[in-house]
């Protein structure tokens, strides 16, 4: 009998949260293409046949991207649910200041906050949900939003403490042990290494992980002016508290990270990054999550490229006009290890024409998908070489959703499913390595 009862109660929460999103979403988009109908760009590259839809990005306009929005949502409600091996408590904290729906495109102040009041409602309602019947409801929605194929909680928090995982070990290998080592001597050092976090969204490694607070590790932070702007803005309110104070380079967080503006489809992110002061001379890893997606083939090669070079496939002073082979062999000597740390989608469900005119209405279409031959051949005709590549939903599952410090917890009933891949990938004849 209370297995019934908690069975139709996660039912009718489920069908609350729908309608209020529902409900909310169209009356703002209502409200907003009222107030500011926008003009499209019939040049601009998107998925589908529709004419109706907006093609420009929104991660570049005021508010920042809606994606980004609904990943750290994703980062959120995990750490709310206790899911195993949670480790962003920050999402919370940053998900409280702003709305799932995203900010008015006129920042209407009541809209904004009705949007808040109405996340937290839902991220309540699902919450409970989860204690009662065990279920992740976002993930049930997205598995047959997706045909069947993936999730949202759960791949999101397995994607979190994949890359984490990925940045401690490049940390320990590239800071920790360099610091060990008597050939170096720390006081005459400054950085040792980079992580740069390309497409940041609402990223909070810089602020949570102690490891990269180190002055020996340098942070940068790019995305879109939108999204980068948003970001800042919360980040600053929380750091300021009631001070009413900018947070310094050096906060009680830790070290600030560099942040970078970037138009990724118009700007090239290593120009952008060296205009920051970037040093490319150091052991770099690239955390890329939750973006290729979003971009076009030639931009992905592009960015992988730029990785294979070691962050010189373009003309900068110190290699005039050197192709991008040149680049390579010439800095395969001389330069340290490059890596990146990617996901991406599989197109047996990106396809799903609920799920594209989803991402088409939030203007951030989908624009590419792989499968992992297509990925692994595309990583090595650009001379990079696969370090791993997790695509199987239940390894990714047990390995990151089950398995807590070697020990093995009851199995939650989220949904991994057929999400893609994620993929970490290093120059070339590199001398050192991740382990």
């Amino acid at each position: 009998m209370l297995s019934v009862v908690v069975f139709i109660l996660g039912i009718n929460m489920g069908a609350i949260v729908i309608m209020v999103i529902l409900i909310t979403r169209m009356s703002f988009a209502l409200q907003n293409s009222l107030a500011a109908p926008k003009k499209e760009d019939p040049s601009s590259p998107h998925l589908g046949n529709s004419s109706t839809m907006p093609t420009a990005n929104r991660s570049s306009n005021e508010g920042g991207s809606q994606t980004a929005l609904l990943a750290l949502w994703g980062r959120s409600q995990a750490s709310k649910m206790k899911l195993p091996g949670a480790t962003d408590n920050l999402a919370p904290v940053l998900m409280s200041k702003l709305s799932l729906f995203g900010r008015a495109d006129d920042k209407e102040h009541f809209a904004f906050e009705l949007g808040k009041y109405l996340s937290v409602v839902c991220s309540s309602l699902s919450v409970l949900g989860y204690f009662l019947t065990g279920a992740i409801f976002e993930d049930q929605v997205a598995y047959v939003a997706t045909l069947g194929n993936t999730g949202l909680v759960t791949p999101m928090h397995c994607r979190t403490r994949w890359l984490d995982d990925v940045v401690e070990r490049f940390i320990q290998d590239h800071v920790e042990g360099r610091k060990s080592c008597q050939t170096i001597k720390t006081e005459e050092v400054n950085a040792l290494a980079n992580v740069i976090i390309l497409g940041s969204g609402y990223d909070t490694r810089a602020y949570r992980m102690t490891s990269l607070q180190s002055s020996r590790v340098c942070v940068y932070e790019i995305d879109a002016v939108g999204t980068s702007q948003e970001k800042r803005r919360v980040m600053d309110a929380l750091l300021c508290g009631e001070s009413g104070s900018a947070p310094s380079e050096q906060s009680a967080h830790g070290r600030m990270p560099t942040f970078v503006t970037c138009d990724f489809e118009s700007q090239h992110w290593m120009e952008r990054l060296i205009q920051n002061r970037f040093d490319a001379s150091l052991p770099t890893l690239v955390v890329w999550e939750g973006v290729t997606m979003y971009l076009s083939l030639p931009v992905v090669t592009e960015t992988l490229n730029v990785i294979a070079a070691r962050g010189r496939s373009f003309n900068l002073e110190s290699d005039g006009n050197k192709s991008i082979e040149e680049s390579q062999s010439t800095n395969a000597q001389s330069s340290p290890d490059w890596y990146i740390a990617f996901d991406y989608l599989n197109p047996d469900w990106a396809g799903s024409q609920l799920w594209r005119f989803a991402m088409q209405f939030a203007r951030e279409p989908i624009h590419s998908t792989f499968t992992k031959s297509a990925i692994d051949a595309l990583v090595d005709t650009l001379g990079l070489d696969v370090m791993e590549h997790l695509c199987d939903g239940e390894e990714i599952q047990s390995k990151y959703s089950v398995v807590v410090n070697s020990t093995v917890t009851n199995e939650i009933e989220g949904i991994m499913g057929n999400y893609g891949g994620f993929v970490l990938a290093r120059t070339r004849n590199a001398k050192d390595h991740i382990r």
